[in-house]
């Protein structure tokens, strides 16, 4: 897991291109990431073909959301959806000393909105993390990587 990672953030700092391009790619990847519905891999290729964004660097966004954080994410997301729309999970009538299929399936009817809004919040909101903070290190690993000589001609 961590080699993987290291490999991700390496990727994303040595791509060619306008950092702003990388980073925009990259918080498309995060939004995908949170977006509530399946076929991430379907809206990352299209996303990144229809707004000529870098596949690599997309992918590397969505990869946020894999098994070890979903629960996480998605979890996080339906308690923001609560909250944002005055909703409580004891609404949704999960009775989890008892949990079956039919349960949940009749809880997904009244959870699934909460779940929807907040996951598109999230998503909104990490990815503009996600930008900031992509924009700040590709800068900065390339200022550091490139030295630009000091030109003494310009004022």
């Amino acid at each position: 897991m961590k080699k993987r990672l290291k490999k991700i953030v390496k990727t994303v700092l040595r791509t060619d291109g306008e950092p702003k391009d990388i980073a925009l790619a990259f918080a498309t990847g995060v939004f995908i990431a949170f977006f509530p519905l399946p076929g991430h891999t379907l809206m990352a290729l299209g996303t990144a073909w229809f707004m000529k964004l870098s596949l690599a660097i997309v992918f590397a966004g969505t990869f946020i959301n894999n098994p070890w954080t979903i629960f996480l994410l998605y979890g996080s997301g339906l308690y923001v959806g609560l909250w944002v729309t005055g909703r409580s999970v004891s609404e949704a009538g999960i009775d989890w000393s008892n949990l079956n299929a039919a349960m949940l399936m009749e809880s997904a009817k009244t959870l699934f909105v909460p779940f929807f809004i907040g996951n598109l919040l999230l998503g909104a909101l990490f990815s503009i993390i996600g930008y900031l903070s992509v924009l700040k290190a590709v800068v900065a690993y390339r200022q550091k990587r490139i030295k630009i000589p000091f030109d003494e001609g310009d004022g």
